[in-house]
């Protein structure tokens, strides 16, 4: 088939039973390589090719000479030197990428959980450190109001003191005079 388009009421299948293979390993920086992969739009060069029986509109895809500088397995190369590309051959590599990004994701949504309990840790801490404060201002508060409250005692007192010195320095002086 010439053609990215595929009409068919059939899926299709590629053979892949373990009991065919050897060396089965898994593909190693699989996120890397899916990175410079370059998805593209484009339109087909209908009325250069028209014996191909490409499809209008546009289309969404890879360019094939790009994908073969990262996942050279993926594309294959006609005997007229034109490339086609093995989409199964790229979809394991997705699979991978897709893998590793959820790995990353949920060692930072662990790191972030981890973050926001040493936040909510820390915002109890200082709750406590601010009733403490609280606390102080207000011993503060009710110390001060005390010295005041002693401070104007003093003053009465003293202003008594010095009421009676003076009462009695008079009757002093008025007993000394009258007699």
């Amino acid at each position: 088939m010439d053609s990215t388009d595929l009409s068919s009421t059939n899926a299709a299948t590629v053979t892949s039973d373990k009991r065919y293979k050897t060396d089965i390993a898994t593909l190693q920086a699989a996120l890397d390589t899916v990175k410079q992969l370059r998805g593209v739009k484009y339109s087909w060069r209908r009325d250069e090719f028209p014996d191909k029986g490409f499809s209008t509109g546009v289309h969404s895809g890879f360019i094939a000479q790009e994908v073969e500088q990262v996942i050279p397995e993926a594309v294959a190369t006609a005997a007229d030197g034109f490339k086609s590309l093995r989409m199964s051959y790229v979809i394991p590599y997705l699979v991978e990428a897709a893998k590793a990004q959820d790995a990353t994701i949920k060692a930072l949504e662990e790191k972030l959980a981890a973050q926001e309990a040493k936040l909510a840790a820390q915002d109890a801490e200082n709750a406590e450190q601010n009733a403490k404060l609280a606390a102080q201002d207000a011993a503060a508060a009710l110390e001060a109001e005390k010295t005041k409250a002693l401070e104007a005692v003093v003053a009465s007192l003293v202003s008594q003191m010095q009421n009676l010195t003076a009462s009695s320095s008079s009757s002093v002086i008025s007993s000394s005079s009258s007699g």
